[in-house]
Parts: C-alpha cells; structure tokens; sequence
C-alpha cells in the first residue's frame, strides 16, 4: 500500500518550524522499514495553519489523514505509526534517537523558525524559547561538556533580536551575563590546564605521559577566551550604535585596568577575569572601542544637519573626543534613561533597567508560557512601545469606515520614509511584481488570553508584551507609497488586536466635537476625527478593564497623553496625571506601528515565494474566499493596472489578463467589500468601470482592447447570521448574557442601502448570489467554467481552507494548482 506524508512548508507551518519537522521525519523513514512504504513530499498550504506544524497522510491516493503540532519526536514517530504500521517506539530505537539527538532536532526547530520569524519581522515570535534554549546551553557544569561557540551565537542572536525589537539595553545585559559565565568558566579551565601540567611531569616536560590532554586543556582555554572576546566585542559594538558613551567609557576603563600588571590594581582585581583576558585580547578589544568612540563621533558631528557640526567648530583643541561625546550623548540619554523607566512589559523584557536585582531579562518560553498568564497584568497596563523597532515605523489612525456589523476599514496614514515599498526599485534595480501584506503590534491582553476559546489567542507568542498580526490591506501599493493605507478587519470579542483597534476607534470619534458625513470607500458611512481635540479630555484608567476610557472633565488638553503607541517624554508624562495604557491622544493623534511590506504571492504564478511548487503560467484564476479572505482579491486585480495601481511597469505575463473567478462566502450579517465587488462584476460583463457610460467609442475600444477587466463570473455564497449575537445596546444595557457582540451596530453601518447593493447584484448577468454554504457542487460547477491550467487560490479562516481544500481535491484538482493564504 502506497502511503504519501505531505509536510506543510507554508509560512505558518515554517514559523513552526516545518522544516525541521521535515528532516526528522525523512530520517525516522529512511532509517526504518517504514522507507518500504512511505514517501515523504514538501506540500504547499494544507490549510492546517493555527495548529502547524501540520502533516497529511494520504493513504491509496485518496483518504486523507491531517496531523497537527508535530513539534516533538514522540508526535512525528506516532504519525509514521499511522501511515506504516510501524510502533513509534521501535521507530525511535531504530533511529537510535536519544537524548542528544532529540536535542539537536529541537535545535534546528528552534533556529529554523527563529530564521523565518526575523525575516518577515516578527521579532516577538523571534525570541519565543531563546532565553530557554541559552540558559539550557549556558548551564552545563563541565568544562568539556560546555559549547562555548553554540552558547555565544545564542546569547548574540538574542541580543540582536532584542535590539531590533527596541530593547537594545536589555539586549547589552543578555551580553553582560553570558560574561559573567565565561568568567566563572575560567577557574575551571585553569584548573584543567593545572591538572594537565602535573600530569606530564610540570610545564617543561612536553613530552612527557600526558602531554596531549595539557596541549588539548590550553586549547580549550584559548577558545573560551576567543568567545569572550567576540562576547565583548559585540557588547561595545552595540553601546557604541546607541551612543552609549558612558557605557563604553566603563568596559575601556576596566580593560585597561585588566591590562596593568601592578600589584596594586591586579589585587583589586577579579582573577578569573584577568586569566580569560590575555593581554593580545585586551589589545584588540581597546583598538575596537578607539574605532567605536571615532564613528559616534563622526555620528554625533553630523546630527542636526550644519547646525550641529558648526556647534563642533567652536570647540578649542583642547577639547577631547570625550568630552564632546559626553556633552552630546547627556540629553539624549536621559530620554532614554525616562522611556526605559516607563517601558515595563509583563515578561522582564524592558524591566533590567528598573531592578537592578535583572541582571538579565527574563524572557518568556513556551514551557513558561502558563506562568506569564498567570502574572499581574499591571506592568502590561503601563507599557510602553519602544521609540523605535526595526522594520517598523508609526502610522496614524484617520478614520473607520465601518462596512458591516462586525468588520471595518481601518485607514491610516504616515509621512515616515523608513516604510519602504512593495517594490522595490532604482539603481538598476527592477520592480518584482508580488501580493504583499503587512504586520501590525498590539498590546498582549492577558485578560482575553484567560477568556478566549481560539488557540491563537491562547498560544504563547513570544517575551515581549505585544502581538504581532498580519493584515492584507485593501488599497494599493501605489496608495502605500503615496503615506496612505486602508485595512479591513472583523472585530472578534476575544482578539487581541481587534479588540484593541475597535477601542482606538471608539476614541477617535469620542474625542472629536464633530463626525463627518458619509464619504469613502464603499460609499459607506465614515468617522473622521476632527482637528482638534475636545477640552477637558481626561484618561481613566479602569482597573477591571485592559483599556482606558476617555470621560470629559476639567483638565486641560495638554494634560491628556498615551502611553501604548508612542513614548511621550518626561515632561508629557510629568503632566499626565493617568497615564493611558493603549495610545497617544496628545494633538488628537492615535498612532500604531505597522511593519514593512512582507511579500505573500509571486506573480506571474501566485504562489509563495519559497514554495515547492512548479512554476507553471496559469491560463485562469479562481479565487474562493471566506470572510476577511476577500482581501486577497483586490491585490490580485490590481496587477490588471499596474500603472495606475501598483506605480511601476510589469510585463504583459505579470498583468494577468485571463479569466478571473469569484466565490465568495459571507455571513448575511458580514458581506465584505460588496460594492467593490458589484463594480468588478460590471467590469467583467463588459459594462465598463464606474463613469464608463460618458467614454466614447474609441475610449471603449481601447479598454476592451486591453484584455479583460473586473471579475468574469461572481458566486456570492451567503450564510447564516454570526450566533448569539448581542448589539452594542444591548450589551451597554446589561440585556445580554454570554452573547456576542456586533461591534458596528450603531455606528455607521447602513443595512438598506446593503439590500439595494445586492438586488442589484443580483441582476447583473455574470453574478449569482445563494443563500448557502460552499459545497462540493457548487466548486464543481465554478471548476467547470475555467480555462484549463487554472490557478486556485484559497484565503479564508483555516477551518474554511482545510475544507475547501478537500472540496477541490475531490474535483480532481491537484495540491501543486491550489495556492493557500490563511486570512
């Protein structure tokens, strides 16, 4: 019997982790008889992402088995149990995995899914189980068990992922403890050498008995003393790149000190410090921070533009290198020195600063994860987002457009150069076509963790007080570009993100003295905030509640300020006299931080950039998408007008002018993007975008000549109402027990003018609306209508890819022409 294992290589299942999954299952195969059965694939998306790393068994070619959170040897070995019949614990022996090895994999896990997190810039999910994997690897008490390099790449990478995230303070106190480490190595590695020496006979007696094991301890000793140099090293080049004179004036200070043989300074010495700094080391180490000090001063001398560096000029010559740094670097510290005092995450993250008893940050792993919950969630309330997180930059929120009962278009906005582009271009470069997204941080919410059912929410995500989301906007990349970006997102009880941007859009119109009339995407109503803020604004903290609310009260609008999304300065915060835990009101601005653009899909093909799939040119799309799924339809559709939409020029295979196919499934109370659809809808029968009715002949002629426009045929599958829902009143009202909430229910929303969208929608000839769920007939029929070599591309909630998935499979459309994005 013929058995397939499919391991997910899809950038959920990646984070996880899935290619070492991958390797331990190839190994656990091949050093079994499970090889005589058993052929393991790289698969794309199998729809199984909020439990990845995820594994489907196919058993005949037909049945199919998934296997989900295969991030240990004992689950892997039970799945090869299923797929060949073979015990998992005869397949481990076999394998001879034993502790060692089962490590190493770990290991790789770990590294693999570090490596994928910090490339799309997930710093938090970066961290998660770091701390635990360099306190495990610093732990070990014989010297000849110690890896010293393994142990120093950890603490570095730790270190780096940390600065990136904005805690670069705590990342130098990860550094200053991995010394202190090395030091309490050094009595032992002298004491091997010692035992070494008396061994062959003493020092002199070379060839003596023996003689190898002193040869082998001083080269032990030489190399723990290389990695504290690069300990070191990395140390100084990190306060150097925050100009943290005063830091780097101390570690020169002290290896000098280490460098002078008195009897006087070497007894006030530590010696195990002195015996793991050699002289030739300390050499290096001092020319390294003479080279540091000389770039913060070119640095400092060209801050402000001419204005600083003629402020350089006036100094005599007898002004030091320094004191020059120490006048410049003074103010800027103490801002530091204040943001730190305020930044305190619920994990130690950010609290080494405050309690000098933290030598090191104590960040949070996966095996620590009950614990962190279990915490006060008061030093979350008094969070802070560092000043500046790499890859990130700070985007105001201008309005929310809400486009039914549970979602809205969240628009935001940002003069900030640093959020680069979805295209990259210039100097030769050329612009890659690609479907792109974007990654927004939240304040982490423990108390939503305790009360929410998804296993999303729950999962631990990583140290840092903050999660981290992806979102596919709904406006162009030319739009992005230009500082403007529009989102759409449902608003769920129990997430973290949302249910903190549904606050925020609470504040921004709460706060105004005035809401503007309908205008906007959708031609649905709009809340814009006014350009001023309404006197008296005060925030409250509420204890029972993660969130501040805003009341009015006599206190003068420059004593209102935030504390989530921006860190105020001293003297804001010495004015405010509660601070808000969630975001900045000060000059009525509510400010988020969204990450670069990350791409999703390359074009022409519409699969993922690393994805173990053949490139073939599709003649024809069918998108089947769910719910908030449908964002992924608008980026497709603006590869059609790149000019105009995306602000490069592509070639002809990359703008995608074939047949584009609809089905979409929504909840009668949550159809998204319904007027955008009816205008792609019109586009496609050949009516022309919206004006069309003005052009001329010869304008018609031209478009038509184009290619096709809009969506060829539309399915709008409508099911039933969100249950147990409760509406804003009633639920302000204490009328609702255990019912959800609809977010925009009062706010907004305007159901009739929904009712003529879709009589309309219904009326045109490529459009069929049906008042069911997605079911194997109905993606036959739209299977049907495709141009063969169809490309399928599936976006919704991971329970509707899974299905879907399965739907497809049964229409004989194969894995390697399904593309999958999880919503």
């Amino acid at each position: 019997m013929a058995v397939d294992i499919l391991v997910c290589q899809a950038g959920s299942c990646r984070k996880a982790g899935s290619e070492a999954t991958l390797i331990e299952i190839e190994e656990l195969v091949s050093g079994s008889d499970a090889k005589n059965t058993c052929a393991v694939h790289q698969s794309g998306c199998l729809g199984l992402c909020s439990q990845a790393p995820g594994v489907v068994v196919v058993k005949n070619r037909r049945n199919e088995t998934p296997f989900t959170r295969l991030s240990t040897s004992d689950a892997i070995a039970r799945m090869i149990e299923f797929a060949a019949g073979i015990a998992a614990s005869v397949l481990l022996q076999s394998c001879f995995l034993d502790e060692n090895a089962k490590r190493r994999l770990e290991d790789i896990r770990l590294s693999r899914s570090r490596q994928y997190a910090a490339s799309v810039f997930k710093w938090n999910t970066a961290l998660k189980g770091l701390s635990a994997q360099v306190k495990l690897t610093g732990e070990v008490e014989q010297i000849d068990s110690f890896d010293a390099k393994k142990f120093v790449e950890l603490a570095i990478a730790q270190a780096n992922l940390l600065e990136m995230a904005g805690f670069w303070k705590d990342g130098c106190k990860v550094l200053q403890n991995a010394e202190k480490r090395f030091f309490s190595l050094g009595k032992g590695a002298n004491q091997q050498l010692q035992q070494s020496l008396m061994q062959t006979g003493g020092a002199s007696s070379g060839l003596a008995l023996g003689a190898n094991n002193a040869r082998q301890a001083m080269s032990n000793k030489a190399f723990l003393q290389e990695q504290l140099e690069n300990l070191t090293r990395k140390k100084i080049s990190l306060l150097s790149k925050h100009a943290d004179e005063q830091a780097v004036g101390a570690i020169e200070k002290k290896l000098e000190q280490l460098m002078d043989s008195s009897t006087e300074v070497s007894s006030a010495m530590n010696p195990n410090e002195k015996m793991m700094m050699p002289v030739m080391n300390l050499k290096r180490l001092l020319l390294f921070i003479d080279t540091c000090k000389a770039k913060m001063l070119a640095e400092a001398t060209n801050v402000g533009g001419g204005g600083e560096k003629e402020k350089w000029k006036t100094f005599d010559g007898t002004t030091t290198t320094q004191q020059m740094l120490t006048d410049l670097a003074k103010a800027k510290r103490a801002g530091e020195n204040d943001a730190s005092a305020a930044t305190s995450p619920d994990s130690d993250v950010g609290a080494a600063s405050q309690d000098p008893s933290n030598a090191i940050p104590a960040t949070a792993s996966a095996s620590s994860s009950s614990s962190a919950v279990n915490k006060t969630s008061e030093r979350n309330r008094n969070f802070v987002f560092p000043e500046a997180i790499d890859n990130y930059t700070k985007w105001t929120l201008e309005k929310v457009t809400p486009v039914s009962y549970h979602s809205a278009v969240f628009h935001f906005s940002s003069q900030d150069k640093k959020r680069a582009t979805p295209h990259p271009r210039g100097r030769g470069k050329m612009p890659i076509p690609k479907t792109w997204h974007t990654t927004l941080l939240a304040p982490r919410n423990l108390d939503l963790v305790l009360q929410s059912k998804s296993q999303d929410e729950i999962e631990d995500e990583g140290p840092l007080p903050w999660v981290e989301r992806d979102y596919t906007p709904i406006s162009s990349a030319k739009e992005w570009e230009l500082g403007t970006c529009d989102i759409l997102i449902k608003i769920y009880p129990d997430g973290q993100a949302t249910s903190w941007l549904h606050t925020i859009s609470k504040r921004l119109h709460s706060t105004s003295d005035q809401v503007d009339e309908p205008s906007g995407r959708g031609g649905e109503d709009e809340f814009r905030s006014s350009s001023r803020v309404v006197a008296g604004t005060e925030v409250v903290v509420d204890e029972n509640d993660y969130h501040a609310d805003i009341n009015q009260s006599a206190v003068a609008p420059s004593s209102a300020g935030g504390s989530g999304d921006v860190v105020m300065n001293s003297q804001e915060q010495a004015k405010t006299t509660t601070p808000s835990k969630d975001v900045e009101i000060s000059s009525n601005k509510i400010q988020i931080y969204l990450s670069q653009p990350v791409i999703t899909l390359t074009l022409p093909h519409l699969i993922p950039e690393d994805a173990q799939m053949p490139k073939q040119i599709q003649k024809s799309i069918l998108l089947v998408l769910g719910g908030t799924g449908v964002v992924a339809l608008p980026q497709v559709l603006a590869h059609r007008d790149p000019y105009s939409k995306l602000n490069i020029a592509t070639r002809k295979t990359d703008q995608l002018k074939i047949a584009i196919d609809l089905v979409l499934s929504c909840r009668k109370d949550d159809i998204l993007m319904l007027p955008e659809i009816l205008q792609w809808c019109k586009e496609g029968s050949g009516a022309g975008p919206a004006g069309a009715e003005e052009e001329s002949e010869y304008q018609k002629k031209r478009r038509l000549a184009n290619g096709p426009q809009g969506l060829r045929n539309c399915v709008l599958h409508l099911t039933g109402e969100t249950s147990s829902v409760a509406s804003d009143y009633e639920e302000n009202n204490g009328d609702v027990t255990g019912a959800r909430t609809m977010p925009f229910s009062s706010r907004g929303f305007d159901e009739m003018k929904q009712h003529d969208q879709l009589a309309e929608f219904e009326g045109l000839p490529n459009c069929e609306l049906v008042r069911n769920r997605i079911s194997v007939e109905s993606l036959k029929k739209a299977v049907s209508r495709m141009v063969k070599d169809c490309r399928v591309i599936v976006s919704g909630p991971s329970g509707f890819n899974a299905v879907v998935r399965t739907m497809l499979k049964e229409n004989n459309v194969t894995d390697d022409m399904i593309t999958i994005l999880t919503a």
